[in-house]
């Protein structure tokens, strides 16, 4: 399942309060959430592969100072064969073998420099991925519990527009008995569009925390 996915269905789906609320659940949620950032951003692919191209390089390095070894065959079929003697006048085949082996005795020192040069640099890329790591875990998490705050005010907020729209209607009601100046059904009102705004709000800071999560985990 897509990090994208494990947001949606098993724990912010919706604007309601999710069910989910133990901390080792959480804990694996935003786990998984890192473990498919790592998995799908293209950045961390890119230098993982550039870290694999200089390992391999300096592996390349490497095995030029060690010895070489060749083997050749050959098979010639002549009239007369000039490796038979004495030559005759007939067609004859003979095989040929050869083993070479080559051995760099001294190079000045070129190819330590070089393997020294290429697993310096496979080992700088190699920190550089995993710093990355690190601040895509680190944006990973902020988001997840990011998305975790803003999905808490939701019902906060949710409670407060519900005790907004009773305080109004018995407003209303004592104001049509004459027990309270229209100021305070003004002000329970304005009460109530407060609740509203702060709905709104707290709703929209939920999607755009859904959307940053979304963005971090590399979807």
């Amino acid at each position: 399942m897509s990090p994208a996915e494990l947001v949606r269905r098993g724990h912010v789906a919706g604007l309601d309060a999710i069910a989910v609320t133990d901390h080792d659940t959480l804990a694996g949620t935003a786990e998984a959430l890192v473990a498919g950032a790592a998995a799908a951003r293209p950045e961390i692919a890119a230098l993982k592969s550039h870290v694999a191209a200089l390992d391999a390089a300096a592996k390349a390095q490497r095995a030029t100072s060690l010895p070489q070894a060749g083997l050749s065959a050959g098979y010639d079929y002549a009239n007369p064969n000039p490796r038979i003697l004495p030559l005759s006048a007939q067609w004859k085949g003979t095989w040929s073998i050869g083993v070479n082996v080559s051995i760099i005795a001294f190079d000045g020192g070129r190819t330590g420099a070089a393997v020294a040069q290429a697993r310096a640099e496979a080992d700088a890329e190699r920190k550089a991925l995993e710093e990355l790591e690190r601040r895509v875990r680190l944006e990973v998490t902020t988001r997840f519990l990011d998305l975790e705050t803003a999905r808490a005010a939701i019902p906060v907020a949710e409670r407060s527009l519900e005790a907004a729209k009773e305080n109004v209607q018995v407003s209303q009601d004592r104001y049509r008995e004459g027990v309270i100046p229209s100021s305070e059904l003004l002000d329970a009102e304005t009460g109530l569009l407060r609740a509203g705004l702060d709905r709104t709000a707290a709703t929209t800071a939920f999607e755009v925390a859904r959307a940053g999560l979304d963005r971090a985990a590399g979807n």
